[in-house]
């Protein structure tokens, strides 16, 4: 039941607003194989799917490692997302009069 109604198909397809799905390829309970390609996903989904970083918040540095990369990368996503959209609205805007 789990993977039928938890599938990715049709849900990133659908996706319409900024979205970075982050999977580490070596992730122990979500195998790299079964990670979505860009074809599967909408225009707006950002894969970013490194060879390390497993099921544990993408420790960086030697064991036990710093937790600040997860949190440096959604800020950068989010800041750039948040410009791309800024730009998209602006160019979408009438000059004015």
């Amino acid at each position: 039941d789990y993977w039928p109604r938890g599938a990715r198909e049709p849900w990133l397809r659908g996706v319409a607003v900024p979205t970075l799905v982050l999977n580490a390829r070596n992730d122990p309970f979500v195998p790299g194989t079964s990670l979505p390609k860009d074809a599967e996903v909408s225009p707006w989904v950002h894969l970013e799917q490194p060879l390390s970083g497993g099921h544990a918040g993408f420790p960086d540095g030697r064991f036990p490692g710093s937790g600040d990369w997860l949190p440096r990368r959604l800020a950068a996503f989010l800041a750039t997302a948040l410009q791309d959209n800024h730009e998209r609205l602006s160019a979408a805007e009438p000059a004015p009069a």
